[in-house]
């Protein structure tokens, strides 16, 4: 390996580990945080939890949405105990939460089997549409 393509794989190593460096640097409760206020739908979980998959596989994209998910068991910095503690908080609850945690425009709405009912019902087509008054 030549000395330059050697300095440069070297170089783009340091980049990345700088990059997830600053990454992990940030707080998980910012983070979980953002994440549920700059999306429209976003959905806490564990991949191997099937309430989980069952949430993550409504049909979201009739309603002209993408979840953002946050898989607790998958991140790369460790930090999905810290979130879940943080869950526990937002709600106000004396236990951890299960997951999956659905929250909607902001909102806590509740797992898959409410999601599911919300869904069927049109109410959660409602409630992306801006419709705050819908009861979930």
């Amino acid at each position: 390996m030549s000395f330059w393509k050697f300095s440069l794989t070297f170089t783009a190593l340091i980049l990345i580990f700088y990059v997830s460096s600053a990454q992990a640097a940030g707080r998980p409760e910012e983070y979980v945080e953002d994440l549920i206020k700059n999306n429209p739908v976003a959905i806490i979980s564990k991949t191997y939890c099937p309430y989980c998959h069952k949430a993550k596989r409504i049909s979201w994209d009739e309603l002209g949405v993408k979840p953002a998910v946050i898989e607790l068991d998958m991140r790369p910095t460790g930090d999905g105990p810290a979130i879940h503690r943080h869950l526990k908080n937002m709600l106000g609850t004396k236990n951890l939460p299960s997951v999956p945690q659905v929250w909607v425009n902001g909102h806590f709405i509740g797992g898959s089997d409410a999601m599911r009912a919300a869904m069927d019902s049109g109410k959660l087509k409602e409630y992306l549409e801006g419709n705050r008054h819908t009861e979930l």
